[in-house]
């Protein structure tokens, strides 16, 4: 990701700063002048206070150029980090010095062996103290928008980390759901079953303009998705006389909510996939909500011949995993198989 540089050349991003070196200068040439017990002998009050407010705003003005300059070149990472803060302390004290030597060279003090020396000694103390003080809140807050920026870049590729995770585990999802319905309409062939045969592929076709329509959505509305299982479910109760049971009791607090599409869907036809469904033992399957989870619950009377790879399940514990931190609950009794479910 390429970040836009910060224009900090600005009209306003340079008044402002301007304002605050003067303000710095006027309080550091105060406090210098109070050490002296007042300027030296001939010089104007103001004169400190002008050369000093200069010398500030050239520094500071020269410590921002330099920052630019090495960012460029040294920018911060954790392998030119030592080199980036020595080259910046380094480059901004020749800097300071040079224009230090500059500002002092331009002032004459009448009294030059006594008021100068002390005034230049002193002034070159305090201005070396502010000039570190002014690299190191630089550098500060370099290394802050540096450490923002690189969160901000780990946030943003965990998120594209997860996306491409779940697309995986979506594209995982629809073969799965194509596969299983042909095999369905494959045994209806094969038993001669042409009018259920026909009924089925009608109500497969809607069924799967439902499932291509929401394959790259993230999460669904749950009534959506009961509005869809209802219809999948009639196409095996019409195939298997009836002997599925669909009940659904969830108040319109859960039907607002949502949750991955299709979860519903795999469910009920792992269900229908793995028991035995006929008038004597209908396949019930109820969903509705316990402790703020929806729980798909259907009874057990498991086919001896079925076989199961559980990609279906494991593919949804993957989905719930990247969107929500509770965990798909699965419990499994003598009677009943139940899978309980957290909402988005």
């Amino acid at each position: 990701m390429i970040h836009k540089p910060d224009n900090i050349y600005t009209y306003k991003s340079i008044c402002n700063r301007i304002l605050l070196t003067v303000i710095l200068g006027i309080i550091s040439n105060y406090g210098l002048l109070e050490l002296m017990g007042g300027p030296p002998e001939g010089i104007n009050v103001l004169t400190p206070f002008i050369a000093g407010t200069i010398f500030y705003v050239i520094l500071v003005e020269s410590v921002i150029w330099i920052d630019k300059q090495l960012e460029k070149k040294i920018p911060f990472t954790p392998k030119n980090f030592r080199r980036r803060i020595l080259s910046q302390l380094g480059y901004s004290s020749i800097s300071a010095i040079i224009i230090l030597c500059a500002l002092m060279l331009l002032i004459r003090f009448p009294n030059y062996e006594r008021d100068t020396i002390i005034a230049t000694v002193l002034f070159f103390l305090v201005s070396i103290i502010v000039f570190i003080s002014i690299s190191f809140i630089f550098l500060l807050f370099r290394i802050i928008n540096k450490g923002i920026e690189m969160i901000s870049e780990v946030e943003k590729l965990k998120v594209e980390k997860l996306e491409m995770s779940y697309r995986a585990l979506q594209d995982q999802l629809n073969p799965h759901f194509f596969f299983n319905n042909l095999s369905i309409l494959k045994s209806l062939i094969f038993l001669k079953k042409e009018e259920e045969a026909k009924d089925f592929i009608t109500n497969f076709s809607n069924i799967s303009r439902y499932a291509l329509q929401h394959s790259d959505w993230v999460t669904i509305q749950v009534k959506e998705e009961i509005e869809f299982v209802k219809q999948y479910t009639s196409i095996h109760q019409e195939r298997a006389k009836n002997s599925i049971v669909l009940e659904i009791e969830l108040s319109d607090k859960s039907l607002n909510k949502e949750l991955p599409p299709m979860t519903l869907q795999l469910l009920i036809e792992n269900a229908i996939k793995h028991n035995i469904a006929d008038e004597t033992t209908p396949l019930k399957i109820k969903i509705f909500e316990d402790d703020q989870q929806m729980v798909v619950q259907n009874t057990l009377n498991e086919k001896p011949s079925a076989y199961s790879t559980k990609k279906g399940l494991e593919n949804l514990k993957n989905r719930f995993a990247i969107l929500v931190d509770k965990p798909i609950l699965i419990e499994k009794s003598s009677t009943h198989f139940t899978v309980k479910l957290p909402l988005v």
